[in-house]
């Protein structure tokens, strides 16, 4: 007789939805998973051996179909621990296949009472998880679980603070914004059995290099050869029409480039893209690179101007602006238009650059070069990072400035083993410095104790090293949360496992030269792109004009918004910054960015109000 100590349930959304893994699944998930699934429901013998008799057994493969249970809609969700008591099976084995192979597993023993869910190895596929006292829920972001427990969540204060210090939304890459809901990281596993919790990791990026490589030529070459098979593969399983964002950016500009060489050129099957541009604006940088890049044969593009933007998408995209599941999200309306436009297009999948700026990163070879006395490429790199990001800077002090913090380190640690250090540094004078420039209530952020947070975060940036995982993850959640309304499922070909692997194995001299970053990837596209985007100066980008021009249309000014949530943000806001931003006027952008983000805090606050 099976018995069940909790109910499973399993939330999709409509252009994703879990489904009985197929034999070539359950055999891939046996072959990599054995070890993990030994170590994690080990005492459950019924369950493995109903998996490995799955592959080979229709009656049993039909019997797992039945008891993967659909939400199609929100709030909308059965027990797949009832359907398989009455099915009388094991478990179920269900998995997400998107673009680019498996994305996710869910495996339920009944037996045990333990539901295993791994998540893949880049983590393409979000998935939070909540492991409640009568319940296991399962779902692609926080929101559907909080929506269906609201009774069993309260509001993580953490996280409030974390969204009014930007840098700090990438502190932890298992948190949401309720304390009961879990994010599960990417290349990870979670087992959930009764009150028991297990989890870990099951890979980490891995640099590795594809073959010998002795010149400039040799790693354009190979670099541009996996990441064509990762934009191959995603286009061929995009389960419908796959098009692709495309900036004025090298990122995803290299992604279409790739597309439309690997496929040929074919007007009767040209790739959809779709690009914002300010078309009033005749000096922007961006909308001058995007229409050079909208030049690349075998694309239909769609050229969306902020200037000149649609009373209907204006109203669609005004509906989202204040309704995102994180207060993050109020930045995510270039995004929105896109993912709209291509939804309105017959577009299912959509790629994007991101995030080629994490795997081309390397922070510490400019100082490198200055300890081993390589000081021709040292200048070279800080003069040319001056004029590729058009700073202004004067080139010399810049250079000077590089050489005391390439030496600070070893001298300090000198000087403190030497003489000791005798500073003396309060708390309290530390916590002023740091919140001088966030519009924080100090009382608030010491109770939530910002100082540690703000330490865990650079310690697990330590740890991360070069390739920071927090960034991406962070950014396929966002880019995931606003195409879900559409129906759009966002593809990443830079983070193929595959391209990571790769790009974390070149050496340091192929990410940043002549104060190129990403010189090896220029490389690779001569022939592919524009050399107005392949070698293109500066990161422009659309997004705040677009959302600036949302915000500024709406009939309630931003001030007016503020004032009907003060209550909510009394307490958490410094009161100086919340009577400053509930006045009419502002004096520059930097106003108006930090009032659009305390306006998105108090929206979803008050949505929220009876979780505080």
């Amino acid at each position: 007789m099976v018995t069940h100590t909790r109910q499973i349930i399993v939330i999709d959304q409509p252009h994703l939805r879990w489904q009985s893994a197929n034999r070539a699944q359950r055999e891939l998930f046996l072959a990599e998973r054995m070890a993990l699934i030994e170590h994690s429901i080990a005492d459950s013998r019924a369950t493995l051996s109903w998996l490995q008799q799955c592959g080979r057994d229709a009656a049993l493969a039909a019997a797992s179909q039945a008891d993967i249970c659909h939400a199609r809609e929100r709030g909308n969700v059965q027990s797949c621990g009832e359907l398989a008591a009455n099915n009388c099976s094991p478990g179920w084995l269900a998995c997400i296949e998107r673009p680019g192979g498996v994305r996710a597993y869910a495996l339920a023993d009944h037996a045990s009472g333990s539901l295993l869910l791994v998540r893949d190895r880049m983590g393409e596929v979000p998935l939070c998880y909540l492991a409640a006292e009568r319940a296991t829920a399962v779902a692609f972001s926080a929101e559907p679980i909080a929506q269906r427990f609201p009774d069993l969540l309260k509001i993580d204060h953490g996280r409030v603070a974390d969204s009014l210090i930007d840098y700090l939304q990438w502190i932890d890459l298992q948190a949401t914004f309720y304390q009961q809901i879990r994010r599960l990281p990417a290349g990870s596993w979670v087992c959930i059995r009764g009150s028991q919790i297990r989890e870990g990791r099951y890979w980490s990026p891995t640099p590795t290099a594809s073959r010998p490589m002795r010149t400039d030529a040799d790693v354009a070459a190979a670099l541009r050869e996996v990441l064509t098979c990762a934009v191959r593969d995603r286009r061929a399983q995009s389960g419908g029409q796959a098009g692709s964002m495309l900036s004025g950016g090298l990122d995803s500009s290299s992604v279409v480039g790739l597309a439309a060489v690997d496929i040929g050129w074919s007007p009767a099957a040209p790739i959809p893209t779709f690009s914002v541009i300010r078309g009033a604006m005749q000096d922007c940088a961006e909308s001058a690179a995007a229409r050079a890049a909208s030049e690349i044969r075998g694309i239909a593009p769609t050229l969306l101007d902020v200037d000149a933007i649609t009373a209907d998408d204006r109203a669609t995209l005004l509906s989202h602006v204040w309704v995102g599941d994180e207060p993050f999200d109020v930045h995510s309306n270039l995004l929105r238009w896109v993912y709209l436009r291509a939804a309105q297009s017959g577009v299912s999948t959509v790629m994007d650059g991101i995030d080629a700026d994490s795997l081309f990163l390397d922070a510490e070879l400019i100082p490198t070069q200055l300890r081993h006395g390589n000081l021709l490429a040292a200048w070279a790199n800080v003069a040319g990072g001056i004029r590729y990001w058009k700073t202004g800077q004067f080139a010399p002090w810049q250079f000077l400035l590089a050489c005391r913090d390439a030496y600070r380190p070893p001298l300090g640690a000198l000087r403190r083993r030497l003489l000791g250090d005798r500073r003396v540094v309060r708390k309290t004078d530390v916590l002023a410095e740091h919140l001088r420039d966030y519009p924080i209530d100090p009382a608030f952020a010491e109770r939530v104790n910002i100082l540690d947070r703000v330490a865990h975060y650079q310690s697990v940036g330590r740890e991360l090293g070069a390739f920071d995982l927090r960034s991406p993850s962070t950014g396929i959640e966002r880019y995931f949360r606003a195409a879900s309304p559409f129906g759009v499922l966002p593809s990443h070909p830079f983070l193929d496992p595959r391209v990571v692997e790769f790009c974390l194995g070149l050496p340091s001299e192929q990410k940043l030269a002549g104060g190129w970053p990403k010189i090896s990837l220029r490389r690779a596209m001569a022939g592919v792109l524009p050399d107005a985007v392949r070698w293109r100066c500066g990161k422009e980008h659309l997004g705040f004009q677009l959302t600036r021009a949302l915000v500024e249309s709406e009939a309630t000014p931003l001030h007016q918004r503020l004032r009907q949530r003060r209550e909510l943000l009394v307490g958490i806001v410094a009161e100086s910054a919340l009577a400053h931003h509930c006045q009419a006027p502002f004096d520059n952008e930097v106003e108006l960015l930090q009032r659009i983000e305390l306006c998105a805090l108090g929206e979803w606050l008050h949505k929220r109000q009876h979780l505080l």
